[in-house]
């Protein structure tokens, strides 16, 4: 028997279900797989960010495909974690809430703050290994990359994590010292967590999806829930520990001189900001040789608005 998020499933079941998280009006569609053997807990969720699709189709796929009998352990797959936000088009909660921040939340808070807790007290004390799927909102361009915890480096948490995440088919692995974003607040809690990034501006491209089924395949493999890929096919790795996250100083209109991918070098122009008459701002330079993982591909950008992220 196995208990979760307020259901009880024996051995060898599958069950899809839409949850309430304390949210009134909130519905957050779930599929529960209990395997036919014991084994470890792992949770995947996709859609925290709603308008970020390519994790959305990945995560119905794989519940749709999987079978319990297949299965040692149990999982659990976040179809789409804000629901309401994937309806409107939009990347919060209907109270502006971003719920990759904040955390743990607030069960008698807004609606988004009472997701957060949910998430913070009905799942992360029950699972063992948390992955949040990403991509690049409607307005980013970014190469697949993936972020591991990094608060306390010496951890037992961030050491499992990174392995898990060498396991992946992400080539570019960033260590955060964040510790209320979602998968970062798991980590806190000592549960090893990765959230991973693939695909850009709000599409939901085939070989997103497809990258997408093949890390969860391999994150199954790693934990002996179900064997999967090999871990000698999957790509090389580049960690990256020198990283700048470039902000803007000015609302104006962006203009990036780099794509995502691309190799930079000290001094090498990033891009600049205009006024509405062409007028430019200020002109932004690389201040050291590095990799571009994502930048803002959208014209219009607010002072403090992210621009490029890069690093060596």
């Amino acid at each position: 028997m196995w208990n979760i998020l307020g259901e009880t499933l024996s051995k060898n079941e599958k069950r899809q279900l839409m949850i309430c998280p304390n949210a009134p009006g909130y519905e957050i569609p779930v599929t529960l797989i209990c395997g036919e053997r014991p084994g470890k807990t792992v949770a995947i969720a996709a859609g925290t960010h709603s308008d970020e699709y390519p994790g959305i189709a990945a995560v119905a796929r794989m519940a749709k495909a999987l079978n319990p009998a297949e299965i040692s352990g149990n999982i659990i797959f976040i179809h789409c974690l804000n629901t309401s936000g994937f309806w409107n088009l939009s990347s919060t909660v209907d109270d502006r809430v971003n719920l990759n921040s904040g955390y743990p939340g607030s069960a008698d808070g807004s609606p988004g703050q009472r997701i957060q807790a949910f998430i913070a007290t009905q799942l992360f004390p029950h699972i063992d290994f948390f992955l949040d799927l990403h991509s690049g909102s409607n307005n980013e361009r970014l190469t697949p990359c993936l972020f591991f915890p990094y608060a306390t480096p010496s951890s037992a948490v961030t050491k499992l994590s990174l392995e898990v995440a060498v396991a992946l088919d992400i080539p570019i692995l960033l260590p955060s010292q964040m510790k209320t974003s979602q998968f970062t607040y798991c980590a806190e809690q000592k549960v090893p967590s990765l959230l991973l990034e693939r695909g850009d501006f709000g599409n939901c491209a085939e070989e997103h999806v497809v990258g997408y089924c093949r890390d969860i395949n391999l994150v199954l493999n790693f934990f002996k829930l179900k064997t999967a890929v090999r871990a000698h096919e999957v790509c090389s790795k580049e960690i990256y520990y020198n990283n700048i996250y470039l902000q803007s100083e000015y609302a104006g209109l962006w203009h990036p001189a780099v794509k995502a991918g691309e190799s930079v070098f000290i001094g090498q122009r990033l891009g600049h900001i205009e006024d509405f008459f062409g007028n430019v701002l200020h002109i932004y330079h690389a201040e050291i040789n590095g990799k571009i993982f994502y930048h803002t591909a959208s014209l219009p950008v607010k002072q403090g608005a992210a621009l490029v992220a890069y690093g060596s």
